[in-house]
């Protein structure tokens, strides 16, 4: 390896494609990541699960192909390591590999032969990186499995307000995105609380907004479905949030979920007397569209009968 050593900050991310092979007198490649469509990536300070190409990568710079032998003290972990990988390009998903399942699946541990002689017999290998990419700390946008907890938090208001601006030029689509990445970062954080507990009572606070300007997109887009799912989210946080009935009763319409409607609606306007005409109308409204639904019913039906 080489002695060089450039100080990467931590979050660092390099993109960077891998080549390994034998150093045998036969040489074999055992794996190159070019055969898959996007490069690898590594963020520096999250312990990757291949710790020896965190530390080959800090010694390169962009652009740069470089070599690297290892020892096999250093390589008996790269079998399981290139199981996952191989494993999540080819769509299988990471199976486990903890003591009690390898002993279940006999010789055969890791799902592919090479794999499983490397790993009996650990030897020295040689990776050829290739860096295609650095990111700089604080020069792109966290995948949230990347962020500290209390980037996390800080991150809430952001995409909400960027949510926000984006509804208002119609960009409702877009606006969806931010608030939905919004709503799994403090879905995250409430799986760090203790059920039940305080903290997570104040999560759920903060969903609500999210889960209803989330279902508002949806509703402009006719996504009838997601709306539901999302007003009822906010119901079971606050029964009585108006907005989410209201919301919710639009749409169990548009499925033709006709008595959830008209519960939602009555409901709307015992919490709130002031939109009491804007719910008749929109039951005046359910009601024609109903008759106009059944009459078109009848028709086909008679249709049928009649050939």
């Amino acid at each position: 390896m080489k002695d060089r050593h450039i100080n990467y900050a931590n979050d660092t991310k390099f993109k960077f494609h891998y080549v390994t092979r034998t150093v045998s007198d036969e040489v074999q490649v055992i794996d190159d990541s070019r055969k898959h469509s996007q490069p690898l990536e590594l963020i520096v300070g999250k312990k990757f699960k291949y710790e020896t190409w965190e530390k080959c990568l800090q010694t390169m710079t962009l652009g740069e192909i470089s070599s690297f032998t290892v020892d096999k003290k250093l390589t008996a972990a790269y079998p399981l390591v290139a199981k996952s990988l191989r494993d999540i390009f080819l769509g299988k998903g990471v199976a486990p590999t903890h003591s009690c399942a390898m002993t279940a699946m006999g010789e055969n541990v890791l799902g592919y032969e090479d794999l499983n002689k490397l790993m009996a017999n650990p030897e020295p290998l040689e990776f050829i990186l290739e860096v295609v990419d650095i990111e700089l700390a604080g020069n792109y946008e966290k995948d949230a499995w990347a962020m500290s907890s209390e980037e996390k938090t800080d991150a809430v208001p952001k995409l909400k307000e960027e949510g926000n601006l984006l509804y208002k030029e119609k960009q409702f689509e877009e606006a969806a995105a931010k608030y939905s990445l919004a709503l799994g970062l403090l879905e995250r954080l409430n799986m760090q609380e203790k059920p039940g507990s305080e903290e997570q009572r104040l999560l759920d606070e903060q969903k609500v907004p999210l889960l209803l300007n989330y279902a508002q997109c949806q509703l402009l887009k006719g996504d009838w479905h997601q709306v539901i799912q999302h007003t009822t989210e906010v119901l079971k946080i606050c029964p009585d949030n108006v907005k989410a009935l209201y919301r919710r009763a639009k749409a169990n319409a548009r499925v033709w979920r006709v008595e959830e409607a008209k519960d939602d609606y009555h409901r709307v306007c015992e919490l709130d007397e002031t939109l009491t005409n804007t719910v008749k109308k929109e039951l005046s409204l359910l009601s024609e569209a109903v008759k106009v639904h059944d009459a078109e019913d009848k028709n086909k039906l008679a249709g049928k009968l009649f050939v």
